[in-house]
C-alpha cells in the first residue's frame, strides 16, 4: 500500500507540474496577445496619421522650412553687416551726386551757423537787502529766498 501511495503522489506531482506549466504558458500567451493587439492598434493609428500626412506633404514642408531658414540667415547676415554686396564705384558715384546736389543749390557741406550772443562766463551777483532793524515791526519784514 505504501508503494501504491508513493506512486499516486508521484503522479499527482507530475500532474501538478503540468498544470503549473500550463498556467505559465497561458500567462505568456496572454501577454503575447496583448502585444499583438497593441501593435495592431499602433498600425491603425499610424495609418490614420499617414492618411492626413503624406510623404509628399512632409517633403514640401521640409523644403519650405529650409527656405525659411535660408531667408532668415540672409536677413541675420545683413543685420550683422556681413556679406553686404556694395559696389565701391556705385557708392562713390552716389556720394559725388549728393555733393553736387548740395553745391548746386548754393549750400555748402559745412554751412556757417549764425552769430549768437556771447554767453556770460561768471555767476551773476545777487543784491542782498540790508537786515531789518529791531525797531521795525515783524509784519513788515520780507523773506528773501536764496
Amino acid at each position: 500500500m505504501k508503494k501504491y501511495k508513493e506512486k499516486q503522489v508521484g503522479q499527482v506531482d507530475a500532474q501538478l507540474l503540468t498544470v503549473e506549466e500550463m498556467v505559465q504558458t497561458i500567462a505568456w500567451e496572454t501577454e503575447t496577445m496583448k502585444v499583438v493587439e497593441a501593435l495592431q492598434e499602433g498600425n491603425k493609428a499610424l495609418d490614420a496619421i499617414h492618411s492626413v500626412m503624406s510623404v509628399d506633404k512632409v517633403e514640401a514642408l521640409m523644403d519650405e522650412t529650409a527656405e525659411a531658414i535660408a531667408v532668415q540667415q540672409e536677413i541675420d547676415g545683413m543685420l550683422a553687416g556681413e556679406d553686404i554686396a556694395l559696389d565701391e564705384d556705385d557708392l562713390e558715384a552716389e556720394l559725388a551726386a549728393m555733393e553736387a546736389d548740395l553745391l548746386g543749390t548754393g549750400a555748402t557741406p559745412a554751412t556757417k551757423l549764425p552769430d549768437l550772443p556771447v554767453a556770460p562766463t561768471q555767476k551773476p551777483e545777487i543784491a542782498v537787502p540790508e537786515p531789518a532793524s529791531a525797531a521795525e515791526p515783524a509784519s513788515e519784514r520780507v523773506a528773501v529766498a536764496s
